[in-house]
């Protein structure tokens, strides 16, 4: 067996399309993305965000100025306030602010540029728009203004921002982007997975031919195909991880041993994925493979790849798709191990992933198993 492994081993790395795509495309992309970004590796913490807040006169809103007052005291934002809109267009264009804000009849936001501050006010006043009603209906049942312990409490149970005990490391929401593209390397060795099972079906190439001809069981075929895999797959996502630890400064958390894990968790769904597609499907192989990609980019796209908000927007509006998500129950696993102290969230992470893989394998075997030929 071992020298099938080896024989496995260099099919593996003769795929020169499979390579690129899991191995050179994500590092291009995760290089793209720093210089993208630029800085904001550095600087993109969780810090007050400057914003300009346009009061008119005789304005009254006691719960949408006791919301500002509690953010600001908590650190949230630091708030400039001005009378004018053209004051607040000049703190913009100059970047003094990140936004300004008017609250008239309904509320507006105006920003410049997008990135982590504009999103955090954003989905705060929007959901606080939401929600005015709640507050309106409290301060009536109290006959009296809410409290800025009162107001900083009811943020956190509707969910506008949480605190929690973090592994001494600050908020980064730019991370959440480098963490979809490991996601998505390691989900890529689907495409080994659907070559993997062509190469074990008699009808599907001069290689599977062979194989089916082959003394050996097609138990132990299959398993050295799996490691030969996972082992070249698992080596390209460890550089990508090393390559953007070291070169592009990106901040795993002190768990590097664990981050191997989870990478060792994410190849061999990816591969499960794709054995259960090669081998459920009775498409051509590059079909097989595009519905591999098509996957895990929609699945990467709900992660947060191409909009961080996407994320969050899943987590309020269907929670259940984040958990069925193999590319955000990597990218979350990731996270989790940067930020969170302890290992509870990794672990359900892991355990959920472990649980597809064994489904999509076992499925994907069941099939393999029935397939039977009149001739080859």
């Amino acid at each position: 067996m071992v020298k099938q492994i080896y024989y496995n081993l260099k099919l593996v790395i003769r795929e020169k399309e499979i390579l690129f795509w899991n191995g050179i495309f994500t590092i291009l992309l995760s290089t793209m993305f720093a210089l993208a970004f630029g800085n904001m590796l550095d600087y993109e913490k969780m810090e007050p965000v400057s914003m300009a807040l346009i009061e008119e006169e005789n304005q009254e809103n006691e719960i949408f100025r006791e919301v500002i007052n509690a953010l600001e005291q908590e650190g949230y934002i630091k708030v400039t306030k001005v009378t004018e809109e053209g004051e607040a267009k000049k703190l913009l264009a100059e970047k003094n602010v990140a936004a300004y804000m008017e609250y008239g009849e309904e509320l507006k936001i105006t920003v410049q540029e997008s990135g982590y501050a504009t999103t955090f006010l954003k989905s705060v006043f929007d959901n606080y728009a939401q929600k005015q009603a709640t507050y309106e209906h409290m301060m009536e049942q109290l006959q009296r203004p809410l409290t800025q312990e009162e107001v900083v409490r009811l943020m956190e149970e509707e969910n506008y921002f949480t605190k929690v005990e973090s592994n001494h490391a600050e908020p980064d929401l730019v991370l959440n982007y480098f963490f979809t593209i490991i996601a998505m390397g390691c989900l890529y060795s689907g495409l080994n997975g659907v070559r993997l099972v062509k190469n074990i079906q008699g009808n599907q190439s001069d290689v599977a031919v062979r194989n089916s001809l082959s003394p050996m069981p097609r138990y132990k075929l299959f398993l050295s195909s799996v490691v030969a895999n996972f082992a070249v797959q698992y080596g390209l996502i460890g550089i990508l991880v090393l390559y953007m630890k070291y070169m592009l400064k990106v901040e795993f958390g002190t768990h590097m041993a664990m981050v191997f894990l989870v990478n060792g968790v994410g190849v061999f769904m990816g591969l499960s994925l794709g054995v259960l597609v090669g081998a459920i499907s009775h498409s051509k192989e590059n079909v097989k493979q595009w519905i591999v990609m098509g996957i895990t980019m929609l699945g990467c796209y709900l992660a947060g790849m191409m909009d961080s908000s996407m994320k969050y927007k899943v987590q309020e509006n269907a929670p259940f798709l984040a958990y069925i998500n193999p590319s955000n129950l990597l990218t979350d696993a990731y996270y989790s191990l940067y930020y969170y102290p302890d290992m509870e969230r990794t672990m359900t992470n892991l355990a959920i992933m472990c649980g597809f893989s064994l489904l999509f394998c076992g499925i994907g075997i069941f099939a393999l198993r029935r397939q039977q030929y009149e001739s080859i």
